[in-house]
């Protein structure tokens, strides 16, 4: 058994977040020995006019999510949001939370987006707990697409203050000691493949 109790823990709020930017994250993280389950993006936002919107809009303006570590492990190699939906939706058995404009005109934009680092398919499921009493200091950065990502028209902006993010983290409550049963066994990592058209690569190196 897993001894431990979650807590939630806000990181950060109303971070901007522009189109066309890479925004990266260090020092902002409390690396006190204790395991991460997941790191939660909330993103925020209204658009001013909009055309033909993507369901899940957010998503694909999300190009790529790294998550590394001071020791120079790549935890999260450059996801796009769509895969990390598709994870999300894999491991929660239910799609994200998130709230997208339908129709034409002023609509507020909510998405929740999670980074995890434990697996239910595993027999046990911290096997892969994210130890942060291994690391002095922990990096998130975040690419984000432009505006014609958001719509099939590309007729579409933000009002101000465009959109923000806020970041929490879902961890134990207490640092994970050395007793057999509460450190990980193996790194977690979510990587993902280029496309590839199977008619003249029909393999992945």
């Amino acid at each position: 058994l897993f001894p431990y109790t979650t807590l939630f823990r806000s990181i950060a709020t109303g971070v901007p977040l522009p189109a066309g930017s890479i925004r990266t994250f260090t020092n902002i993280f409390p690396l006190d020995g204790c395991g991460w389950y997941k790191i939660r993006l909330h993103l925020e936002g209204a658009v001013a006019a909009i055309v033909g919107p993507y369901g899940d809009m957010m998503y694909r303006w999300i190009k790529g999510i790294t998550v590394r570590t001071s020791r120079g492990e790549v935890l999260v190699n450059n996801v796009p949001g769509m895969a990390l939906y598709r994870l999300n939706s894999y491991l929660d058995h239910t799609v994200p939370e998130h709230v997208q404009p339908l129709a034409a005109g002023s609509a507020y934009i909510d998405a929740v987006l999670d980074i995890p680092f434990v697996f239910p398919f595993l027999n046990r499921k911290e096997d892969t707990i994210l130890d942060t009493g291994r690391y002095s200091n922990l990096e998130l950065q975040v690419t984000t697409g432009t505006l014609a990502d958001l719509s099939t028209a590309g007729a579409i902006d933000f009002t101000a203050p465009g959109v923000t993010m806020c970041i929490e983290l879902i961890r134990t409550m207490a640092a994970l000691v050395d007793d057999g049963t509460s450190k990980p066994f193996a790194l977690p990592y979510i990587g993902t493949y280029p496309l590839i058209h199977v008619d003249v690569t029909p393999f992945w190196d």
